[in-house]
């Protein structure tokens, strides 16, 4: 399977093998196999044909893919969470919202191997590709805090010593986490 993302830069084509478990009950975005090749998606790194993100020019094409909310869709997010908030509010839990993906969308692009080898081969490439991320994860938390979220989550399934040494995981994934950490601190949140 095939998805095309037209940008100014380029086309950015992500390949994916469709495999007999391509479909499966125990994955939202796969019950019942309508679902075709998406940007992130756990289901496409262990079945890529071809990564999306292999080269530098690569990294070009994918600015233009991640952007945040903008217009009508920040008000009805807006709306969606005010909605959440008060039924969070009535039952005295804490209002999660996730807006940071870190290094699981690297991983969504480049495949594990891929990406565990650029950070040790091309470490340059690899820092460009965390900062358009990072820039992304910084945009989507300012929206989300301009809610009433009570605890902003990162995403870091993928952040972990099952992947990274401790001396990578300090160089490149720690400042990243630090600032946003700091950002959502500053406006009277959690971070988790």
């Amino acid at each position: 399977m095939t998805a095309e993302y037209e940008t100014p830069a380029g086309v950015f084509r992500q390949e994916v093998y469709r495999t007999e478990d391509w479909v499966s009950p125990d994955w939202p975005m796969h019950k019942d196999g309508s679902t075709g090749v998406q940007l992130f998606d756990d289901y496409n790194v262990p079945r890529y044909r071809r990564c999306p993100i292999e080269t530098e020019e690569d990294l070009e094409k994918v600015r233009y893919l991640l952007h945040p909310l903008s217009g009508d869709a920040v008000t009805e997010t807006r709306q969606r969470i005010a909605g959440v908030a008060r039924q969070a509010h009535e039952l005295g839990v804490l209002l999660v919202g996730q807006a940071s993906s870190g290094t699981d969308a690297a991983i969504w692009l480049c495949g594990v191997e891929s990406l565990l080898l650029m950070a040790l081969d091309r470490p340059a490439m690899f820092s460009a590709l965390l900062d358009i991320i990072h820039e992304w994860d910084k945009r989507n938390v300012e929206i989300l805090l301009d809610t009433p979220v009570d605890l902003v989550m990162r995403r870091g399934y993928y952040e972990g010593t099952s992947f990274w040494s401790p001396a990578l995981y300090r160089k490149f994934f720690m400042p990243r986490v630090k600032e946003l950490t700091h950002t959502v601190h500053q406006a009277g949140r959690l971070m988790g």
